[in-house]
């Protein structure tokens, strides 16, 4: 799975508090069922005791021994169950109950990653993705193409907005499947309410569902992380400027609505520039036309935007306001 050493090491210990777990509550389990079942602990022990001497006499080739401690070990298994039912508990009162018993909270089975595993990650990314409420209302499942408008026709495209909308959820999809060493990077562009952040998270929902780490940032919060770590001189903000440039999708929501100067401009080129040579996708939707991203921002920007960025234009309707008080926007 492409995580991050912070990620696996997160991870690594979700799995021993899990563990840890696990053997609290067998110790409370079989402290409990002492103090009700008399006698249950000297049987316990027994078994114990009965099971090493076994196990030494199969090593030392006694088989006559090993086959007399084979059967008393039946006999007393049988009678710690009944006295287990007598009292009215699980035949497993006194074993380790796992939350997931195929891997037995290890995280793998036969040298394979657990399902348990998978979903402990996609939590985690989901967690650390900061939109994950926002994902479990806006993905592909509750994309709606009947918003856009199947009437009126963009006189550059030749298409309706309905039609449009139908070509760019299919690049996104091939987006994500050839995420990522075939996925482009995507630019999309359009007025505000046009569906542009909702697309994005419908991308970036899917690829934390495969496991992926996405990173969501208005762009006034990518600005702001930075700075912080080209101003600390203790070093304390790499980590957030590190998940910038490594995390395997990073989000730049509403590019445009920061204070663009120099000192916004050099740290943008630089992200920009090292996610592309280290061939990690970044997505970027922004209220400004390509036209004004040129003036808005240094040649040098503008040029990796429009050569290494899969530009989409959104159709013009306001969505939010469509869907608030229909057709007429009244």
């Amino acid at each position: 799975m492409p995580l991050t050493n912070a990620q696996y090491d997160e991870i690594g210990r979700i799995y021993s508090r899990r563990q840890q777990r696990d053997l609290e509550d067998q110790q409370q389990r079989i402290r409990r069922a002492y103090e009700q079942v008399p006698g249950l602990k000297e049987i316990e022990e027994k078994i114990t005791d009965l099971t090493c001497e076994r196990g030494r006499a199969m090593l030392a080739g006694q088989k006559n021994e090993a086959e007399r401690t084979a059967g008393e070990l039946l006999n007393l298994r049988a009678s710690k169950k009944k006295m287990l039912a007598d009292a009215g508990l699980a035949a497993d009162e006194l074993e380790i109950r796992y939350e997931c018993p195929d891997c037995r909270d290890t995280g793998y089975v036969g040298g394979e990653i657990c399902h348990c595993r998978k979903k402990a990650v996609m939590d985690l990314l989901y967690k650390q993705s900061t939109i994950g409420d926002a994902l479990q209302r806006e993905n592909f499942r509750t994309f709606r193409f009947d918003v856009f408008d199947k009437e009126k026709r963009d006189p550059q495209t030749g298409r309706t907005g309905y039609e449009t909308m139908q070509e760019y959820v299919r690049i996104c999809r091939d987006f994500i499947d050839g995420f990522p060493g075939q996925a482009d990077n995507l630019l999309f562009t359009g007025q505000a309410g046009t569906g542009k952040t909702f697309l994005s998270h419908c991308i970036a929902e899917e690829l934390i569902r495969r496991c992926f780490s996405v990173l969501y940032l208005p762009a006034p919060k990518l600005f702001e992380r930075l700075a912080d770590s080209t101003f600390r001189r203790d070093g304390s903000g790499m980590e957030d400027a590190d998940d910038v440039m490594t995390c395997d999708l990073l989000i730049i929501d509403d590019l445009g609505t920061e204070l663009a100067n120099s000192f916004t401009s050099s740290p943008l080129f630089t992200c920009i520039n090292e996610r592309i040579l280290g061939k990690r996708p970044t997505l970027i939707s922004t209220n400004l036309s390509m036209n004004e991203m040129a003036g808005f921002y240094t040649d040098r920007i503008t040029s990796r935007l429009m050569g290494s960025y899969r530009i989409l234009r959104f159709p013009d309707r306001d969505i939010r306001v469509y869907l608030r008080f229909g057709e007429n926007g009244k």
